[in-house]
């Protein structure tokens, strides 16, 4: 998506006159606590244009997802992650490079041999939950390289 958060970040000043990247203290908060809300809310909504319930009976030939209504829903999801991201400074080149990076690692994970566990101890800090292969494991240690210094007393 092609300057997705420039787009999002217009908006928003056009909007609200004002910077998400600009608001500080209580606004900032109140600010991404409801657009964090509202993405919830609206994955819930497009979770509803489809036939998740495990013990529900399908009909042969309907759909499990209803397309149209349940990508409007997600499209409604995006617009709320933009404007976290806009408000946390975050340029469309970096998250198209995060995004990148991050697919990479799961790739990675998915290939490497028995899978990747996700479970604390295994492949995730058994202090912080972070995973190792995101922060790295520290050297000799059973824990992440952002617990280490805690873990040593340093």
């Amino acid at each position: 998506m092609r300057d997705w958060l420039k787009l999002t970040r217009d908006l928003q000043i056009q909007a609200y006159g004002k910077d998400p990247h600009a608001l500080e203290g209580f606004d900032l908060q109140f600010y991404v606590i409801w657009n964090s809300l509202a993405a919830i809310k609206e994955l819930s909504e497009a979770t509803d244009e489809t036939r998740w319930k495990p013990w529900a009976n399908l009909v042969d030939g309907e759909p499990i997802i209803d397309k149209d209504p349940f990508l409007k829903e997600i499209v409604d999801v995006n617009h709320f992650l933009a404007n976290l991201l806009v408000a946390a400074g975050v340029s469309d080149d970096e998250y198209d490079a995060a995004y990148h990076a991050k697919m990479a690692v799961n790739r990675a994970r998915q290939l490497q041999a028995g899978g990747y566990e996700s479970r604390k101890g295994v492949d995730k800090c058994p202090r912080c939950s972070r995973s190792y292969d995101d922060v790295g494991k520290a050297d000799g240690e059973d824990v992440c390289n952002k617990c280490v210094d805690e873990v040593l007393g340093a």
